[in-house]
This record gives C-alpha cells, sequence and structure tokens, in this order.
C-alpha cells in the first residue's frame, strides 16, 4: 500500500508539472504570474502537495518558473539576454542533430521529413497558428529522434518550453503574417538545402533565420 501511494503521487505531481508547464507555453500563465498552490490545485483537481512538489520541481530548474522570499512561485519573464542563450543553444544543438540526420538519413526517413514540411509549410500559408505551432515541432523533433543521439535530445528537452514560448509570442504578435511567410521561406529552403545534403548551405539557412527571429524576439520584449 506504501509503495503504491508513493507512485500515485509521482504520477500526480508529473500531472501537475505538465499542467503548469502547458499553460506557461500556452500564455495562459502569462510571464510574471504569482503561481498559487490552491489555484493550481482547484484547476487540475489535485491535492496541494502534488502542485506543491511540482513547483519546487520547475523552480528548481530555473527555466520557467522562479521562487521570491516573501513572495512565493511565480512565472519567470524572460529577458533579452535569456533568448540569446537560447538561441545560441538552439543552433548549436540543431546543426549537430541536423549533421547527424543527413548523415544516417536513409530515402523513406528522407520523404518523412519532406512530407512534415509540407504540413508546416500548408499551415503556415493559411496562417494555421495552431497547426503550425504542432507540425514546426513534429517537424524538429523527427530530426532528433533520427539523428542517433540521446544525450542530445535530452539537452534540446531543456530549451523546448521556452522555444515553444517563443514561437507563441511571435504568431500572436503584431507582425505575425509575415513572421509566417518568413518562416515557410525558411521551412522551404532548409528541407530543400537538407535534400541535397548540402551542410554548408543547411547551417547558412539555419543561422540566418535564427539570427533574425532572435532579433524579432528581443524586439517583443522591448
Amino acid at each position: 500500500m506504501a509503495i503504491k501511494f508513493v507512485y500515485e503521487q509521482i504520477n500526480k505531481q508529473t500531472e501537475a508539472y505538465r499542467f503548469i508547464l502547458g499553460k506557461i507555453e500556452s500564455g495562459e500563465y502569462p510571464q510574471g504570474m504569482m503561481l498559487v498552490e490552491r489555484d493550481i490545485s482547484a484547476d487540475i483537481g489535485i491535492s496541494r502537495t502534488p502542485v506543491r512538489a511540482a513547483l519546487q520541481q520547475l523552480a528548481s530548474e530555473g527555466e520557467m518558473v522562479v521562487y521570491t522570499q516573501g513572495l512565493g512561485m511565480s512565472v519567470r519573464i524572460m529577458t533579452a539576454h535569456d533568448v540569446q542563450e537560447i538561441f545560441f543553444l538552439r543552433t548549436l544543438l540543431d546543426e549537430a542533430a541536423i549533421d547527424r540526420f543527413v548523415e544516417t538519413a536513409s530515402p523513406v526517413e528522407m520523404l518523412a521529413l519532406v512530407t512534415l514540411k509540407e504540413q508546416v509549410c500548408a499551415a503556415l500559408k493559411h496562417e494555421d497558428h495552431q497547426n503550425a505551432t504542432k507540425t514546426i515541432a513534429q517537424f524538429h523533433q523527427y530530426i532528433l529522434d533520427h539523428c542517433d543521439n540521446m544525450r542530445l535530445s535530452r539537452i534540446m528537452n531543456n530549451i523546448l518550453p521556452h522555444i515553444r514560448q517563443m514561437r507563441r509570442l511571435l504568431m500572436e504578435s503584431e507582425g505575425a503574417e509575415q513572421i509566417c511567410r518568413e518562416m515557410h521561406d525558411f521551412y522551404e529552403r532548409y528541407c530543400t538545402a537538407i535534400q541535397q545534403r548540402d551542410l554548408e548551405q543547411i547551417h547558412q539557412v539555419l543561422r540566418t533565420y535564427y539570427q533574425e527571429m532572435e532579433q524579432r524576439q528581443i524586439a517583443l520584449l522591448r
């Protein structure tokens, strides 16, 4: 019975963790919002204990939640420095992943990636932000899953919540229509270079795009 109780608490903590993280990424819990155990437990329908543990876990990670003495837990406010760090890491990790994918991908795997790209571009063309966000995540996850490097995937997973949060902010901004066009153009050029297995062109396209998106993201913070 004791072991069963422990497992139940762990499962509830995981549920609370994912719930809170999802709310932050979606913007329902905006940056700077105080995170109150009582309110979150009521939203999920579980006790406050696993919610408290989930908040402590998020705060210990220091990425999406911060603890301020005397105030409590709140959603971390992203800074320009955060954006620069995340794009720096993302560029390094994506280049490492795509290098390995290009080296090892079979024709079937390459075709699957092209199919995902077409889904991304169709969603962006119709400014279907929800579907675009979903298919973009699937596109990059496919590359990670097929780069044969589990450690690389784990490191990338640490910054994925920030990446999803930033992508949402861009798509909800006043220049969303232009951003969708730029994203559409990027995925077309990026996937063409991948199909040609041209690493120099892949890196050039990727770096140029991420530099532009980094500047756009920083501009949103002002």
